[in-house]
């Protein structure tokens, strides 16, 4: 079967474990991660911006040996997601050491179509998705206004992108991939999750899904047409809540995205259940 970029699966199995040392290589060295937030305001060169780095297996001057084979690691628009990271109160230490320590990824069953790979950072504070070039394209074409909204908008409901990286081995397809922010990170168990798209067209997980919901399966993610509840908000936080939906459904219809969908956990307080993995 065929995957993002037009990996074979027997492929991404062969590579995930190269990868993975290559992602995290390139994303602790101080060669790659130098981008200084502290520079004044972003400009147009600043969307464009791209850093690579070669990493020889053996070592040079400036990156560390390592067991795989030689890489070049592209960085693009260090500043930009910098200041996103900032922004979000995500300490720079911190971001290496969830996605370059000493615990590999995890990787996830793909909850969508796309065929990406997503993996999961050992403290479940990040997700990072391979992408297609013509996916890490739009992301970067829109960027602009993206980090602007979001600067605009501190408690948008849209995706929080960290950062843009790719991976070319000496011997191998490249790989493109997304860190993104994990919005389930909580001590609370989430019973359900529910993706809304605002349409009724197929949007259930028909009778073998809620089946497994049953049987404890907590990778079931409902659709419209499976919500059987009502959410009652207080009045400041409904107006809130429709206020920011309406502005940050601006920005995707502004950057032409349309295929999106709002993402709802429901934890259940009455039922006392021990937190489960997101595996």
């Amino acid at each position: 079967s065929c995957v993002s970029g037009g990996h074979t699966q027997d492929d991404v199995d062969e590579l995930r474990r190269q990868h993975q040392q290559q992602q995290q290589r390139g994303a602790s060295d101080p060669a790659v991660a130098a981008a200084d937030e502290s520079a004044g305001k972003l400009c147009a060169q600043d969307y464009q911006e791209k850093l690579a780095v070669f990493f020889p297996s053996s070592g040079s001057s400036t990156t560390p040996a390592h067991p795989s084979m030689d890489f070049v690691w592209r960085d693009y628009c260090p500043r930009v997601f910098r200041r996103l990271r900032a922004a979000a109160g995500i300490d720079e230490a911190d971001y290496m050491l969830s996605l370059a320590g000493a615990q590999a990824l995890r990787q996830l069953n793909s909850p969508g179509k796309s065929g990406s790979m997503f993996l999961l950072s050992e403290d479940e504070r990040f997700l990072v998705k391979t992408m297609r070039k013509s996916e890490m394209s739009v992301l970067r074409g829109m960027l602009e206004q993206y980090s602007a909204h979001m600067e605009r908008y501190p408690h948008s409901l849209i995706t929080r992108f960290f950062g843009l990286h790719k991976v070319t081995p000496a011997h191998g397809r490249s790989v493109r991939f997304v860190v993104m922010a994990n919005i389930f990170v909580t001590d609370l168990q989430i019973h359900r999750r529910y993706d809304i798209k605002g349409s009724t067209d197929g949007r259930t997980v028909g009778a073998q899904g809620r089946a497994k919901a049953a049987d404890g399966d907590p990778g079931v993610i409902f659709k419209d047409l499976d919500v059987d509840m009502r959410i009652v908000l207080e009045q400041p936080a409904h107006e809130a809540l429709m206020q920011q939906l309406a502005a940050d459904s601006d920005l995707l219809k502004r950057v032409g995205v349309m295929d999106y969908s709002l993402l709802l956990g429901v934890h259940y307080p009455a039922r006392n259940f021990t937190r489960l993995s997101l595996e």
